[in-house]
C-alpha cells in the first residue's frame, strides 16, 4: 500500500493496474482473515499456559496439606488421598502442555 502510494505520488498520471488490485486483494484478505485467527490462537496458547500454572499450583498446595497430614500418623487415608490428588492433577498438567 505504500508502494502504491509513493509511486503514485512520484507519478501522479499513473493508474493501478490488473497486478496492482490482484496484490491489494490478497493483502486485504490476509488481514481480514489469516490475522484475527493468529490473534485468537495465541490467545488460546496464553489461556492453556494460565491453566497449567494454575494446575501446577493447586498440586502444590495439596503438597503442602500433606506434608501436614503426614505429622499425624492416624491420617494415613487422608495422605494417600492427597498424593492420589497430586499425581492425577500434575497428570493432567503434564497432558495439557504435551498438548500445547
Amino acid at each position: 500500500m505504500a508502494g502504491l502510494t509513493l509511486w503514485y505520488s512520484a507519478d501522479p498520471d499513473w493508474l493501478p493496474g490488473v497486478f496492482e488490485c490482484v496484490s491489494m486483494a490478497a493483502v486485504v484478505a490476509f488481514v481480514f482473515f489469516s490475522l484475527p485467527a493468529l490473534f485468537c490462537g495465541m490467545q488460546l496458547n496464553l489461556i492453556g499456559r494460565q491453566t497449567i500454572n494454575l494446575l501446577l499450583g493447586h498440586a502444590a498446595e495439596s503438597r503442602a496439606y500433606m506434608c501436614r497430614l503426614k505429622q499425624d500418623p492416624s491420617k494415613v487415608q487422608l495422605v494417600r488421598d492427597a498424593q492420589d490428588a497430586i499425581d492425577f492433577t500434575e497428570a493432567i498438567a503434564q497432558r495439557l502442555r504435551l498438548d500445547s
